[in-house]
């Protein structure tokens, strides 16, 4: 088997590429072990003072694990509808699947003031009003998110050949059966 060398050129544009990505990361983890009693960067010096008040604090706390909880929530909502979207979508014929790929990847392709507004006025003109409330925040942000996974299972199926699945099924696996152990 031939081994596949990356040009160099590639290699010094990828490590580049990700060190731009990486350095805001890089930059906030600093500033947060900074011992001085402002933000400043490059720090004064290395302190875990920040980081130990961080964790004392009931309220930062309590923030933390509520953004914690509602990013879990949505990320298993949002994994579990858009790989069923994805599905459905990689099956239809190619004249629906335009049209329904251009509706579910609407959130992504607006601006996202656009978005923010169109469910906060939605929210707000319903029988059963979400706005200020943890149903409303997740639902919102279920809507944003699940576009990408559909985005990203769909690009994983695109190359899929449904012979398999079908093939399964001609001997004799349920359909069930079929989609978790070939599909």
């Amino acid at each position: 088997m031939k081994k596949c060398r990356i040009p160099l050129l590639i290699l010094v544009l990828a490590i580049l590429g990700f060190s731009y990505l990486l350095a805001p990361i890089v930059i906030v983890v600093l500033a947060g072990l900074n011992s001085g009693d402002f933000l400043s960067f490059p720090p004064k010096g290395l302190s875990l003072r920040w980081v130990i008040a961080f964790l004392q604090s009931e309220k930062y706390l309590s923030s933390f694990f509520f953004s914690f909880r509602l990013a879990l929530m949505t990320m298993v909502i949002s994994t579990v509808l858009g790989t069923m979207a994805a599905l459905y979508l990689s099956r239809q014929t190619r004249i629906w699947r335009g049209v329904l790929q251009s509706f579910f990847l609407s959130p992504v392709v607006l601006p996202g003031v656009v978005v923010g507004f169109s469910i906060y006025a939605f929210f707000i003109s319903t029988e059963f009003p979400l706005v200020r409330t943890i149903w409303g925040l997740w639902v919102g942000h279920i809507l944003y998110s699940t576009p990408y996974v559909i985005g990203t299972v769909g690009a994983a199926l695109a190359a899929y050949d449904l012979s398999l699945e079908e093939a399964a099924r001609s001997l004799g696996a349920s359909p069930v059966r079929a989609f978790f152990k070939v599909t």
